[in-house]
């Protein structure tokens, strides 16, 4: 994924393998990213974390939301790959 673009769900799935995947309710993952931010008020490390985002988010001149977004697709794929090629390791 070209990590200047963030999907547009009006595009062909990114899920190939999951024709039937459906859109995130954009409502919820705000919400749950508005959850994270209130959360941060008493965890500094989170806190750091979150305005770390922030300001990588306002250098490429993406919202914050498109920036959390990234970055957790970018670690359900890192992770999904470490798991396949464990698998491979295994003879799975």
């Amino acid at each position: 994924m070209n990590n200047d673009k963030l999907p547009d769900w009006n595009e062909e799935p990114i899920y190939k393998s999951e024709p039937n995947k459906e859109k995130p309710d954009l409502t919820t993952f705000q919400q749950l990213v508005d959850d994270l931010v209130e959360y941060s008020k008493t965890d500094d490390e989170l806190a750091d974390g979150i305005k770390w985002l922030d300001q990588q988010a306002q250098k490429q001149g993406v919202s914050f939301y498109d920036k959390v977004y990234e970055i957790l697709f970018q670690y359900d794929v890192t992770q999904n790959a470490k798991r396949w090629l464990d698998g491979k390791s295994r003879g799975d």
